[in-house]
C-alpha cells in the first residue's frame, strides 16, 4: 500500500524560499512600556536581564530617553567622570583621585556648575558651552586640586593655547638658546614659542635642536647648530 506524503520543496529537489527573517517568527509583536504602540520585535534592543530578552522601550523611546538623561545634570556628570576615567587609562596618569560619588558631591555643590548647566540648556544644549572640566596641570591627574569647571569651548581653546606655547603639553620639548656673542641663554617652552618671541624661524631652531644634516653647495654635509644667531639645544640634552 502506498502512501503519498505531502510533497515539499526538499523532497522535490528545490531549495526552499524564505527570508532569513523568517526563520524566526517576525510575526510576533510586542508592547513598548512607553508609548504604549505595539511593536515588531526588531524593534526593541537586547537587555539580557529581561524575561525576553528585550528592552521594554522601543527603539525610539530608548533613544529620547537616553538623550535626555545626556541632557540632565546627573548624566552630564556621568558623562564627564566617564571622560576622565577613560583619558587616565589612555594616558597613564594615575588613578582619579575620587568616586564618582565624590565628583558628583563635589561638582553639585560648585555654583559655577549650576550657571553654566542653565546656559546650556537655554542655548539648546550647543557643544560648544557644554560645562566641562579643565586640568590647571596636564602633566597631572585629576584631583579636585586641578581641576576647574569651564565650557567645552574654552578647555578646547586653553588646550590648543598651551599646544602652542608648550605649556602643559607633552608633545612640546622646552628648548635652549645660548647667544654666541654673549654667551647668554635663554629658555623657551617650545620652538614655536621661541619664534614668537625671538623672531627665529620655528622650522630653524628645531633643525638645530634636532642636528639636522643637510648638504651645502659644495656637496659636503654639515650638522646645522645655530640659527639667528643661537646655538640650539633641547632643555635637557647636554651636548
Amino acid at each position: 500500500m502506498w502512501i503519498n506524503y505531502p510533497q515539499t520543496a526538499y523532497s522535490l529537489g528545490v531549495a526552499p524560499s524564505f527570508q532569513s527573517s523568517e526563520l524566526f517568527n517576525t510575526s510576533e509583536m510586542k508592547k513598548c512600556s512607553k508609548c504604549g504602540e505595539v511593536k515588531e520585535l526588531v524593534d526593541f534592543g537586547n537587555n539580557i536581564i529581561m524575561k525576553d530578552g528585550l528592552q521594554p522601550l522601543c527603539r525610539d523611546c530608548k533613544k529620547d530617553d537616553d538623550k535626555k538623561y545626556r541632557h540632565s545634570k546627573y548624566g552630564l556628570i556621568s558623562q564627564i567622570y566617564g571622560s576622565q576615567k577613560r583619558r587616565s587609562q589612555q594616558y597613564d596618569y594615575l588613578n582619579l583621585a575620587y568616586t564618582k560619588v565624590q565628583f558628583k558631591e563635589w561638582i553639585m555643590k560648585q555654583l559655577i556648575f549650576h550657571i553654566l548647566f542653565k546656559n546650556w540648556e537655554l542655548a539648546n544644549f550647543d557643544k560648544s558651552i557644554t560645562p566641562s572640566c579643565d586640568r590647571l596641570d596636564d602633566y597631572r591627574g585629576y584631583s579636585f586640586d586641578n581641576i576647574r569647571i569651564v565650557t567645552w569651548d574654552e578647555n578646547r581653546i586653553s588646550y590648543y593655547k598651551d599646544a602652542k606655547d608648550g605649556i602643559n603639553n607633552k608633545m612640546a620639548k622646552p628648548v635652549i638658546g645660548t647667544n654666541i656673542r654673549t654667551g647668554e641663554s635663554v629658555e623657551f617652552n617650545s620652538c614655536a614659542d621661541a619664534q614668537r618671541k625671538t623672531g627665529i624661524d620655528n622650522s630653524h631652531i628645531s633643525d638645530c635642536c634636532r642636528k639636522k644634516v643637510s648638504i651645502n653647495s659644495y656637496g659636503n654635509k654639515y650638522v646645522t647648530q645655530s640659527a639667528g644667531g643661537y646655538k640650539w639645544k633641547f632643555k635637557n640634552v647636554n651636548t
